[in-house]
């Protein structure tokens, strides 16, 4: 308990995510991904990987937001990483039972984007 109050208060948010993903603890684990906020991309990836099977609600989320996030940006050097962040909200969708839901979405993100050449040719290899 001491040594969880020294992580909890420190600014090294990912040694306490890794002790809480440690001891299973998947709530504890998303809240501090959660509150590292949305530029902690290395962070939430962590955290999305680990839990997937887990809460795999939350991984849709966070990997929709940070999918979408990259497209916005209108270049096109980020589009492989929203492809793979795509990729791993495909997989949740499909541990949530949530699976007819993820061709829709898909769908929506092609007819979206279709003037964006370069995330269709990433969205294609989903």
């Amino acid at each position: 308990p001491r040594m969880m109050e020294v992580l909890q208060a420190a600014p090294h948010s990912s040694v306490l995510a890794d002790v809480y993903l440690l001891e299973g603890d998947w709530d504890g684990a998303i809240h501090v991904a959660d509150q590292a906020g949305f530029w902690s991309y290395s962070l939430i990836e962590k955290v999305a990987d680990a839990v997937l099977s887990h809460r795999p609600d939350w991984v849709i989320l966070v990997s929709v937001k940070q999918a979408e996030g990259l497209i916005e940006k209108t270049q096109s050097k980020y589009y492989p990483a929203a492809a793979r962040w795509l990729l791993k909200a495909k997989m949740a969708y499909h541990a949530s039972d949530r699976q007819s839901e993820w061709p829709a979405y898909l769908s929506n993100l092609k007819t979206t984007y279709a003037r964006r050449p370069a995330l269709q040719r990433e969205l294609q290899r989903l």
